[in-house]
């Protein structure tokens, strides 16, 4: 008699692999966006920087004196950048800031700047607080690590209270078992 079973071409093993690979991926998502957050908050606190006085630099009114509208794929809104000038020490210093839109040229901008070198500037009119990157950065952030701890929680903690003997939540009297509910 001739076995007809297939030959086992794989070890009892080989599906762990894959399950770490799963677990791995599946906690990809939300170091990701945990990341995500990490990066939105910086970005956001380093624009709120940019739109606040230095302490102890000079603050005057200069001008919008054009701008630059840069194309950075064909899809996309063009990003702008505002060149804005400002007299300093009897000469005008002109630097670029990004903007939100096209800005109106000739319109004022508050300036703060750097008296040992007046090149190093700040508007303080056009740029944003990134008062809405810090906000989403922390939602970002929140989210991705309760995701993270939620899903720690589901693959690890879960399945080793799962394993516990059932005589530990099981009730017995008079040799039949009593089930609450």
């Amino acid at each position: 008699m001739v076995n007809r079973r297939p030959a086992v071409t794989h070890s009892r093993h080989a599906g762990k692999g894959r399950r770490y690979t799963a677990l791995a991926l599946l906690f990809l998502v939300p170091a990701v966006w945990a990341g995500l957050g990490v990066w939105l908050l910086a970005a956001g606190l380093g624009l709120r920087s940019q739109a606040e006085p230095v302490a102890g630099w000079p603050q005057t009114t200069g001008w919008v004196a054009g701008f630059h509208a840069y194309q950075p794929s064909y899809a996309q809104e063009p990003d702008y950048r505002a060149v804005i000038a400002f007299r300093a020490a009897g000469r005008v210093v002109t630097f670029s800031v990004q903007a939100p839109g096209p800005p109106k040229v000739g319109a004022p901008a508050r300036v703060s700047y750097d008296p040992d070198n007046p090149a190093d500037a700040r508007d303080l009119s056009l740029g944003s607080d990134g008062e809405g990157q810090i906000y989403l950065g922390v939602g970002c952030l929140v989210l991705g690590v309760t995701l993270m701890a939620f899903l720690y929680w589901l693959v690890f903690l879960r399945r080793k209270s799962a394993r516990r003997p059932a005589e530990a939540f099981s009730v017995q009297g008079k040799g039949r078992h009593v089930h609450g509910g």
